[in-house]
């Protein structure tokens, strides 16, 4: 293994050579970039790219993305951008982003283990690093090189020489040591091959800034978790059933673990549990409410959650005046889904009824969330394809 203290401001040109050099011969560097050290090898060349799946251990159906040193590269990969990528990319590169586009004419110039035919493997994530470093090397280099963080796949990012050693020890051929680097959350990840277009990762940048930089251009975060919320007064009696009977039937679905539910309240009280009459009740149907402690809708529940299940006017009511961004979340569980408004679309609440009451309430929620859970499914399906998630 050869090593090279190279400035990364003013990056010495025998450096460069030497990692030029290398790559030409298939072999794998480690190099300084403006997020984290990257593991790069020659990204056309089929043999190298085997060499560092091997001592990444990653698989080979998780793609890693390309460095290059211009929009016109880009290009004689992906083929010629739209005029709205090409004006986007301008205002984001060279910069923290890893952009991820449909692979076009790459699946020629590119081998197959990064342009394969499997679904994941229809784009490719490129990068052109704000680095000295990485410009020098992707213009004197003339090809693609590797991009992904020098780090075991699954082990910490490693921001310095020595935790890149620890991990890969001799397995490398030539270290370019740009000194240790500050940021250690890698760059943004964008996918510009659908719309709206998708962040996969936050990164150093942000959404913040992303939005500074560019404007007018919408964009959705991935998520990897669908979030349901249901909605009462007080958090201890007809949220808390609706929430139990939704969970128990999801558990029995493959979505068991990709699905969060949860309840909250439009008062804010103090910390309850669930109301005895609502345990009770439960308990007869086999459904546990011990655990419960009542909580206050908040707007971080809002924003988190894909859809949110009113059980009355006055909650819906309630969203829209004091969270309006949840406003379309918001809908009533009795009129969710059907084809005709009803004349009463409120769950009653059954606070300071006697226990019987309890037991008509949890019937009616128990009812409406049967019909409702073939559509909670297909929200719960299109939200995957949405997020590209195929893993349970």
């Amino acid at each position: 293994m050869e090593y090279f203290k190279i400035d990364p401001k003013h990056p010495q040109l025998k450096g460069i050579e030497k990692a030029v050099n290398i790559l030409a011969k298939g072999g794998v560097i480690v190099y300084p970039t403006d997020t984290l050290y990257g593991l790069g090898v020659d990204a056309t060349n089929s043999k190298a790219l085997h060499k560092l799946f091997l001592i990444k251990r990653r698989k080979m159906n998780q793609p890693v993305s390309v460095m290059v040193g211009s929009l016109d590269q880009i290009e004689e990969i992906t083929g010629i951008l739209p005029i709205a990528h090409y004006d986007l990319l301008k205002k984001l590169l060279p910069g923290k982003f890893t952009i991820l586009l449909p692979a076009g004419s790459g699946q020629n110039l590119l081998p197959e283990i990064l342009v394969g035919a499997s679904d994941n493997r229809q784009k490719i994530g490129l990068r052109i690093p704000n680095h000295a470093v990485c410009q020098a090397l992707s213009k004197a280099f003339g090809r693609p090189v590797t991009a992904t963080s020098a780090n075991i796949s699954g082990a910490k990012n490693a921001a310095s020489i020595k935790e890149v050693v620890a991990q890969f020890g001799s397995r490398l051929d030539l270290i370019l040591d740009g000194g240790s680097i500050n940021q250690n959350s890698g760059s943004m990840v964008i996918d510009l091959s659908r719309t709206p277009y998708l962040i996969h990762r936050e990164g150093e940048v942000g959404l913040p800034e992303l939005k500074k930089r560019v404007q007018g251009i919408t964009f959705k975060l991935k998520k990897n978790h669908y979030h349901i919320l249901f909605v009462c007064s007080g958090n201890i009696n007809r949220s808390v059933m609706a929430k139990a009977l939704l969970q128990a039937a999801i558990n029995k679905t493959r979505y068991k673990n990709f699905v969060i539910i949860d309840s909250a309240g439009t008062l804010d009280l103090l910390k309850q549990p669930a109301h005895p009459y609502a345990i009770k009740a439960a308990q007869t149907n086999n459904l546990n409410l011990a655990g419960h402690s009542s909580k206050p809708l908040t707007a971080t529940l809002i924003e988190q959650a894909e859809l949110i299940f009113c059980m009355a006017l006055d909650h819906q009511h309630f969203i829209q005046e004091r969270f309006p961004h949840g406003k379309d979340k918001a809908v009533l569980l009795k009129q969710w889904k059907r084809k005709r408004p009803l004349s009463n679309p409120s769950v009653a609440d059954p606070m300071g009824r006697p226990y019987p009451f309890y037991q008509i309430t949890f019937k009616e929620i128990a009812a409406e969330i049967k019909r409702i859970f073939p559509f909670v499914i297909g929200e719960i399906k299109n939200f995957m394809e949405l997020n590209e998630i195929s893993e349970f």
